[in-house]
């Protein structure tokens, strides 16, 4: 037991010290109750109203400005695209090959300090630039937002579609 005390002391001490995040409801209720949680889901609503506009203006550069620079894009069936550079490669190719139309619709939001949990459903329409049938997509999102300066930045997201 001698051999392990100094381990659960150091445990201990870790565990003590971990500021737990502590995430609040998003609910009217809940932001009635708080201004300042009012406005942080406000922001966060705006943030992914502007990823809908410029996604559906084709602005890659207004796009890559919503993400924060360690970003990870987690697209059904591939691997994860890390950092900024690789979720720009990303976007690059479905804008430069389809005229897209994505729409949100938040379910909810969760605030927890510099973090947001965003769940939403979302529709999509890509149309090949080339020609061809048209992709009509439905499905549900979540996205990790982190504030960085004044803005909500995308941090991690991951999605999948209804299916047919």
């Amino acid at each position: 037991m001698k051999r392990f005390t100094p381990i659960l002391l150091l445990v201990s001490l870790f565990l003590a010290a971990c500021q737990p995040v502590v995430l609040l409801p998003a609910s009217a209720e809940a932001a009635q109750n708080s201004p300042a949680l009012e406005g942080q889901i406000a922001e966060v609503r705006a943030a992914s109203a502007a990823w809908d506009e410029a996604f559906n203006a084709g602005d890659l550069a207004q796009l890559l400005a919503l993400y924060a620079d360690d970003a990870v894009d987690m697209p059904p069936g591939l691997p994860a695209l890390e950092g900024i550079d690789a979720v720009a490669g990303d976007l690059q190719y479905v804008l430069e090959t389809f005229d897209a139309h994505h729409e949100t619709s938040i379910v909810d939001i969760k605030i927890g300090g510099d973090l947001a949990l965003e769940r939403a459903n979302y529709t999509m329409e890509l149309i090949p630039k080339d020609g061809g049938d048209t992709i009509n997509e439905a499905g549900k999102h979540v996205v990790v937002r982190q504030k960085v300066g004044d803005d909500w930045k995308v941090l991690w997201e991951i999605w999948n579609s209804d299916g047919e």
